[in-house]
Order: C-alpha cells, then sequence, then structure tokens
C-alpha cells in the first residue's frame, strides 16, 4: 500500500487511525498531496476532459480510480463494460475514474486512433495518453489492465491487476464513497463477478455469458486450458517471456526476410510461416505479392475465440482464413469476416486494430491458417478466448 504524505497546519490536528476505525475524518482540502499523481497538463493528451490532477481531485474530497489499458489490449477491451458502468453509477458520488492509455504498439501512440476507439465504444470518461510511460513508471505499473484507487486520505486503498473480481472492485468503491459520506445504498450492485459482458453495450464484441476460469471450474462450465498470446515481432519473441514462433530460423537476425517453409508440425503456444516474410520490431510483414494463397502463418490454438491485431498502414488488405484447413462458415466465423462469392471467408484490414475471425460454439482444439496475397500486410498478435460472442 503506497502512503500520502498529510500536511498539518499550526490550527489543525489530525487524528489519522488504522483502517479499522468507522469514524469518517474531514480532510482540509489544502493538506493532501500524492507521492503518485499524474504529470501529464498537455491538453492535447487528454480525451474527455481538461488535464487532471489526483491530488487536486482528492482535494475535493473525490475518490480516484486509475485504470492502465490499451485499446487492442484483449484483457483490458473485457473490463471497458464495467469500468463505463462503473462511471455511470458512481461519477455523481464522487468517483472519478481515469483511464491511463500506456500503448503496447507504435500506432496505438495516435491520438486519433485513441479517439476513434473512445467514440466508437462511448467512453465518457477522462482519459490520459501516456505514449512515453511516464506515468505507468511512476506507479510502477507492469500490466495491463491494472486498477488503483485512492481514498479520502490520499491513500491506494485497493488495487487490482487482470481481469475479473467485479463485485469485489465495486464493494471497494462503494465502501471508499461511504467513507466521505456518499450515500450509495440505493445503488444496485452489479451481479458479474467474472466475464459477462453486454453485447449492446460494446456493440458485439463482448460474451453474455460467465467466462470459464478457476473459480468455476467446478461448475456446469468447466475450466479449460487456453493458448496464450502470441506476439509476432521481434522485440517481444528476443525476450525471456518470447520465444512465440516455431521455426527456430526467425532467430537467425532480426529484421530480416526469409523464405519460410512449413513443416506443418505444429506445437501450442507457438506461430508457423510459409513463404517469404519479414520479422520486424512488431510485427511480420508479408513481404511479396503472389497470385495463389501460397504464403500463410498457421498455428494450432485452444479455445472457442481467435482475434488478431493488424494495422493497414493507410492501405487496405485483404486476408484469407481457414480452419482445419477449410473456409469458415458463418457458424464458425467472428465478426469482422466477410466472403466472397465464391464462399471463401476472409477478413479486411482497413484500421489499426483486434479483429474477431472465429468464434466457434464451444471450446475446442483447431488449426488456424491466415493467407495473404498483399506485399506488406502485417499481423502484431493473436488473442483467444472462451467467451460466446469473441474476444
Amino acid at each position: 500500500m503506497k502512503k500520502i504524505f498529510i500536511y498539518i497546519s499550526i490550527f489543525t490536528i489530525l487524528l489519522i487511525s488504522c483502517n479499522n476505525s468507522e469514524e469518517k475524518t474531514e480532510i482540509n482540502s489544502e493538506q493532501i498531496t500524492s507521492t503518485k499523481d499524474i504529470t501529464i497538463s498537455d491538453p492535447q493528451k487528454w480525451i474527455n476532459s481538461k488535464p487532471l490532477k489526483i491530488t487536486k481531485l482528492l482535494n475535493e474530497n473525490k475518490i480516484v480510480l486509475i485504470d492502465f489499458w490499451t485499446y487492442t489490449c484483449v484483457n483490458c477491451l473485457r473490463t471497458l463494460p464495467f469500468l463505463k458502468e462503473w462511471n455511470e453509477k458512481y461519477e455523481s458520488k464522487g468517483l472519478v475514474i481515469i483511464g491511463v492509455h500506456t500503448p503496447e504498439f507504435e500506432f496505438e501512440k495516435k491520438k486519433n486512433n485513441i479517439e476513434d476507439f473512445v467514440n466508437t465504444l462511448n467512453i465518457s470518461y477522462p482519459i490520459v495518453i501516456d505514449n512515453d510511460y511516464k506515468i505507468w513508471d511512476d506507479f510502477e505499473n507492469r500490466y495491463w489492465p491494472a486498477k488503483y484507487m485512492f481514498d479520502q486520505n490520499g491513500e491506494i486503498i485497493y488495487q487490482h491487476f487482470g481481469e475479473g473480481d467485479y463485485i469485489e472492485t465495486e464493494i471497494a468503491i462503494r465502501e471508499a464513497l461511504t467513507n466521505i459520506n456518499q450515500d450509495v445504498s440505493k445503488i444496485p450492485l452489479g451481479e458479474i463477478n467474472n466475464q459477462e459482458y453486454s453485447v449492446k453495450a460494446t456493440k458485439g464484441f463482448f460474451s453474455d455469458k460467465p467466462g470459464i476460469n478457476e473459480s468455476n471450474k467446478g461448475s456446469e462450465k468447466p475450466y479449460f486450458r487456453m493458448t496464450r498470446e502470441l506476439y509476432m515481432g521481434y522485440q517481444r519473441n528476443f525476450s525471456s517471456r518470447g520465444m512465440y514462433s516455431g521455426q527456430e530460423e526467425y532467430y537467425e537476425e532480426i529484421n530480416q526476410t526469409l523464405n519460410y517453409f512449413d513443416k506443418q508440425d505444429y506445437k501450442h503456444n507457438r506461430f508457423y510461416l510459409n513463404g517469404l516474410w519479414k520479422n520486424g520490431k512488431e510485427s511480420i510483414i508479408h513481404q511479396r505479392k503472389t497470385e495463389s494463397l501460397e504464403d500463410y502463418i498457421a498455428l494450432k490454438f485452444l479455445a472457442k475465440s481467435v482475434n488478431v491485431v493488424s494495422d493497414s498502414n493507410k492501405k487496405e488488405f485483404i486476408a484469407y482464413i481457414k480452419l482445419d484447413d477449410k473456409f469458415l462458415t458463418k457458424e464458425s466465423a467472428g465478426i469482422d469476416i466477410e466472403f466472397d462469392d465464391s464462399g471463401k471467408s476472409f477478413f479486411r484490414v482497413n484500421e489499426p486494430k483486434m479483429y474477431s475471425l472465429i468464434i466457434l460454439p464451444e471450446h475446442g482444439e483447431h488449426t488456424l491458417k491466415i493467407f495473404s496475397k498483399e506485399k506488406d500486410f502485417s499481423l502484431f498478435a493473436f488473442t483467444f478466448g472462451n467467451y460466446k460472442d469473441g474476444f
């Protein structure tokens, strides 16, 4: 728990008790400062708000919830409906949610890309653009998503990393608001503690059924092992947590263009290339134009849904997709899948975002192939899910 320094004036004596005390302490608005704060004051780095500071908000008797996220992070996307709900329910009671957008990929640094996403999903709470990781480093944060909540005394009283525990988080919000004399008793507590999403609120990207995880592995919905996120670029593959490629030649040199041969001996948590590809810093990039579907990326996965992060780089690309060596059907197609006149499944890359490729009725093991006939088509990362409507 991070401590906040409280300065005491000559004329005021504040008795600060341990967390067990039920007494609510009146805080002089000029006495609270924070060792953790938001130091980005450029208005161009803010969306939905003028520049804010935690210290000033605390002095206005607010409860501040900081959420580190980035718009192609699948785990962050799954938490957004809950953040939006909490903002709607508790903003008038003194809760201020600030989304700290710390990018994972270069294209996520562009304000117009972030604004487009924020507008598409109707996110109304303040967003600050942390492209240089300044706020991230000040908080010593290491996770997407990550939540830190400050109470009226300026202490971080709650933190949570990753998805889930939504009821626990909401209870912490309600307790903090109660401690600043706000009555939240008439506001209903949410009913979802794991991943359950409103399709309406998120325009079809999220499930309306509970997720499958350790907390309900003994129930009617058993726990399933799922393929990890797979990153394509050498920056992640050459790190200690990398080794996402299943082909040794990928690791010979960075930024190299090679003609890969797929032996079709697939292992879990690896991707495989066939044809001419370059291993760029953040992505793999197709390096030639072909007439047929001969160059592709392949992988074996365990999941119900598959998504991919891609960037058009101001162009438009068409990529064909097969599941278990067959083109998709409407029953297995993700939200972003289209079909040509011959029934071949493809997705159209025309903006930097996460694309929904496959949504299956049941969790299972399958092989996936994405084919490109166009030069400069690139893929950044694959993510997997066990949710009804993808992600």
